[in-house]
């Protein structure tokens, strides 16, 4: 049988189970399955499908998923969140529109500490709209603001999306941390920039910036966030000057969250850390069971052939990789509208990275421009997550979904713009990890 006929078939099988509603992860698996007993050894190729599930576990990747979602936890129990926000605010409460810059600026710096997407839409959304809303705040800026702010947890490191593409691809995690900084660090600049224009040019849409504060009381006022400012410059120096490995630095940044909380802050409660503890298995667990199912399927693909025949059709085409590289963008574009970021990254990245990587594009690079497109599809409709939780912490507002989804359009062509400055200057992305110890 033909690779491209195989793929049509596996593909339409993973589709139907997907959109039939059947949850991403026993698609994977059981469309995995089903490709075994058809295209393999039928009944005797099931052993050879339960070892792969069993092999994906003991990855030594993996372990920093459950250390770095620990580490975001304890944070937000310890009340990290507010006490950076109010840090931040100080700092630039002179500028127009202040408050959504300061958001953005906030949601940069807890992206650091974080990793996902969600979890710091949802718990620093909360926190936003207390304190925007009640300040005369437009609300489709308000809304755009927390949408767009959330998304940098998925881009900036410990990116749980950047783990899950090492663990698919072998290529260095802490590469791939380093690696996203700068465009993270891009994201967060133009954003805030966009803020301060739009606000200037219609003031009625946020109050006007106040007295700037002494120096003395700004950097008493930092004292708040110097929890969470100790705990990345611990996590992200260990990992880019080569004393630890990412994994050993999530156990670092975990701990520091603890000991921060519980003996200088005092915030953390004996509950909080039970509460931290619970909400990392149920996050860890989803994630692992993602992962079983889609390395099933994968790992049936490349049995089959189907990825590297792609790859030899496709490099022998004789597009230009800029060319290839713009049509993938528009298909992740269009794939983000449809599905949500991590079945775009299991169903994608192990097919697609061989075709780039024989064209020339460094995986390092791969990585972090996948992760930037995903980032896309978490503001656009009609499957938007970072959208609905906006809506739905925001109602009580009276913001309306349609208003967070118009709110948040800007953000979504800045996010293309930084990814087309990505494709233009690749060394945005792979200076940085070339330099590492």
């Amino acid at each position: 049988m033909e690779w491209y006929v195989s793929a049509i078939i596996l593909f339409t099988i993973f589709l139907v189970l997907l959109f039939s509603g059947m949850h991403i992860g026993i698609a994977f698996t059981a469309a995995g399955i089903i490709g075994f007993l058809f295209f393999e050894r039928g009944l005797a190729s099931l052993p050879q499908a339960v070892r792969i599930m069993h092999d994906s576990l003991f990855s030594y990747g993996l372990l920093a998923i459950p250390l770095f979602i620990l580490m975001a936890e304890l944070l937000e129990a310890g009340g990290a969140n507010q006490r950076l926000y109010t840090a931040v605010q100080q700092w630039f409460r002179w500028l127009p529109g202040s408050l959504p810059v300061t958001s953005i600026i906030t949601c940069g710096i807890f992206g650091a500490a974080c990793g996902s997407s969600v979890a710091a839409t949802a718990s620093l959304g909360k926190l936003m709209l207390a304190q925007m809303m009640p300040r005369g705040i437009h609300k489709e800026l308000v809304a755009g603001t927390i949408t767009a702010g959330g998304s940098l947890s998925l881009l900036i490191p410990p990116s749980l999306a950047l783990i899950l593409f090492g663990a698919l691809t072998q290529a260095s995690v802490g590469k791939l941390f380093i690696g996203a900084i700068i465009p993270g660090v891009i994201q967060v600049i133009l954003f805030s920039i966009y803020i301060i224009i739009r606000v200037v040019r219609r003031p009625e849409l946020a109050p006007a910036g106040v007295e700037r504060l002494p120096w003395g009381k700004l950097v008493r006022s930092s004292w708040g966030a110097m929890a969470v400012l100790v705990v990345i410059a611990g996590v992200m120096g260990s990992i880019y000057s080569g004393v630890c490995t990412p994994n050993e630095a999530g156990a670092i940044g975990a701990s520091l969250a603890i000991i921060i909380g519980v003996l200088l802050t005092r915030e953390l409660t004996w509950s909080g850390i039970v509460k931290s503890l619970f909400n990392t298995l149920s996050s860890t667990g989803l994630c692992i069971f993602l992962l079983i199912g889609a390395q099933v399927f994968t790992r049936l693909m490349a049995l089959q052939g189907i990825g590297h025949s792609m790859s030899t059709a496709v490099v022998g085409s004789g597009l230009s990789p800029y060319l290839i590289i713009s049509l993938i963008t528009v298909m992740y574009i269009v794939m983000g509208m449809l599905m949500d970021g991590i079945s775009i990254t299991l169903l994608t990245v192990p097919i697609l990275t061989p075709i780039l990587v024989q064209l020339g594009w460094d995986v390092i690079w791969i990585g972090v421009y996948v992760t930037m497109l995903i980032n896309i599809g978490l503001l656009t409709p009609p499957v938007g997550i970072n959208a609905y939780i906006v809506g739905g912490i925001g109602a009580p507002y009276g913001i309306k979904l349609s208003e967070v989804f118009r709110g948040s359009m800007p953000f979504v062509y800045i996010m293309a713009l930084t990814v087309l400055l990505v494709i233009l200057f690749p060394s945005l992305i792979v200076w940085l990890p070339a330099t590492m110890r």
